[in-house]
């Protein structure tokens, strides 16, 4: 919460500011994620390549993801605590600013 009070006075009072770059830091994150854990090319052996000579498709890291149960169930849970995420940082940032509290 000290990290919080202090992006609240660099982004000058603002309550939604402070709390949403947490949002975009998150955000910002996922994407250089997205860049930097690629899958690499792999070298594969003489015994794995088909009889036209074409080198297997590898799935990718996302794409075994998605097969698996619990990916799914961990993206149901996001999906519904982001909801409850999303009031509580829009009411507290209103009663904060309503309240004059650190003003």
């Amino acid at each position: 919460m000290l990290v919080t009070v202090g992006l609240f006075r660099r982004f000058g009072g603002s309550w939604r500011h402070a709390l949403g770059s947490y949002g975009f830091s998150l955000l910002a994150t996922a994407l250089v994620w997205l860049v930097i854990g690629r899958n690499s090319q792999e070298v594969v052996s003489a015994d794995e390549t088909s009889a036209a000579g074409a080198t297997p498709k590898n799935p990718s890291s996302l794409s075994k993801a998605l097969t698996m149960p619990v990916a799914w169930t961990l993206a149901l849970g996001t999906f519904a605590i982001s909801w409850v995420y999303n009031m509580y940082f829009s009411f507290v940032p209103l009663f904060l600013e309503a309240g004059g509290v650190f003003r």
